[in-house]
């Protein structure tokens, strides 16, 4: 027995280990809602994002009120695949003080290179501004 955990050991510390790792796929996310500037008002959003790669497509959702998103976002592998599409749907509202709404728009948007950030107000003159930033390495 001991002879069998000495060869055990012995072919351990001789064989070259050979690990495979490979470096993180960056990818960066962010959903932020801005106070307006009308007093007493607030911003809310929800966003949804569908990201098509060539292996899996990989679904964020997130949502935010007067601050950025906090939320846990999707992680991308490199064994994903090429970015085939980005598609991101958000919706503004502004709310009043009660957390009435007052106003809500809907924004939409399609990238196919893995990058997107842009803007969505729900009222352009009492404010209520959501902005988003989608970026994955290629």
């Amino acid at each position: 027995m001991r002879r069998l955990l000495v060869l055990a050991v012995v072919v351990l510390v001789t064989s070259p280990l050979v690990v495979h790792a490979q470096p993180p796929r960056i990818a960066a996310f962010q959903l932020q809602c801005f106070r307006p500037t009308t007093p007493a008002y607030h911003t809310s959003a929800t966003l949804i994002a569908r990201i098509i790669l060539a292996n899996r497509t990989v679904w964020a959702v997130a949502s935010c009120q007067d601050g950025p998103a906090h939320v846990t976002w999707p992680e991308v592998q490199w064994e994903d695949g090429q970015v085939l599409s980005l598609d991101v749907w958000m919706t503004a509202q502004l709310l009043d003080p009660t957390l009435t709404l007052v106003r809500e728009t809907g924004c939409a948007t399609w990238s196919g290179s893995g990058y997107y950030t842009g803007r969505c107000i729900a009222d352009e003159a009492l404010g209520g501004e959501v902005q988003v930033l989608v970026s994955i390495a290629p």
